[in-house]
């Protein structure tokens, strides 16, 4: 069954944590991690301007998609990115839905002032609602912090994490062993064309050595690229 964990965020510091721990449960169950962005059709509306005034919404100068995406990337988890416009927790529940998710992760904080009250209203709304199961996470002052510095901290592009998952694949550990061995094989047949005409111009079996030695290397080369081609496939097969 391919498992996927829903994780709303909007780039504040507990939506920071919960993608944190999103991606870990991601990891831990071999989900899907689908990052969900609302962009909301009146942010003018006085309670969520005073959430963004006070910093939890969007204080942090984080972008919470790209820091997720990369956060999974980091890890070795797939991600999807879905942006939606209208109300919060109305799309939180629809997007969870429509994408028929096992579980909902996201970040909450202590009822300290209008933007925490917001922030708790909003998790708890999605508990109510959800029709699957919602995991909520309350940093503590700690988490907080140390979400702040991670974020703060570089991570690898999603390009780099993909370079680096390729670099560290069997696949192509397997297939730089055998560019090795036919590069030799090469460079042995150039050197020889090149400073060894004589032996190249040798006859067996009625053949000239350098021609025999040509066509080898061209059979060789057709038997590594299709033997690879196997492996390749069979490791996709294998979810490796």
């Amino acid at each position: 069954m391919n498992h996927r964990i829903l994780l709303p965020t909007n780039g504040s510091l507990p939506a920071l944590v919960a993608t944190k721990e999103a991606v870990r449960l991601a990891k831990e169950k071999g989900a899907t991690l689908v990052i969900l962005k609302v962009v909301e059709q009146d942010p003018a509306m006085y309670l969520e301007q005073v959430s963004e005034d006070l910093g939890l919404r969007g204080g942090t100068g984080v972008d919470g998609v790209i820091f997720a995406q990369a956060l999974a990337a980091e890890a070795g988890v797939g991600s999807e990115i879905i942006e939606r416009e209208g109300a919060v927790t109305g799309e939180i529940i629809r997007a969870a839905e429509e994408c028929q998710v096992s579980m909902i992760v996201m970040g909450s904080s202590n009822p300290r002032g209008l933007a925490g009250l917001y922030l708790g209203n909003v998790a708890e709304a999605v508990t109510k609602r959800a029709k699957v199961s919602v995991y909520i996470v309350k940093p503590t002052e700690e988490d907080l912090e140390m979400a702040l510095k991670l974020a703060k901290t570089p991570l690898p592009t999603p390009e780099e994490n993909a370079l680096r998952s390729i670099i560290r694949s069997r696949k192509f550990k397997v297939g730089l062993g055998l560019f090795g061995i036919y590069g030799v094989l090469y460079t042995t047949f150039t050197v020889l064309g090149t400073f060894g005409r004589d032996i190249m111009g040798t006859r067996l079996a009625g053949l000239n050595v350098g021609l025999i030695m040509g066509m080898t290397v061209i059979l060789l080369a057709i038997v590594m690229a299709v033997s690879f081609n196997y492996y390749a496939v069979k490791v996709e097969k294998e979810g490796q």
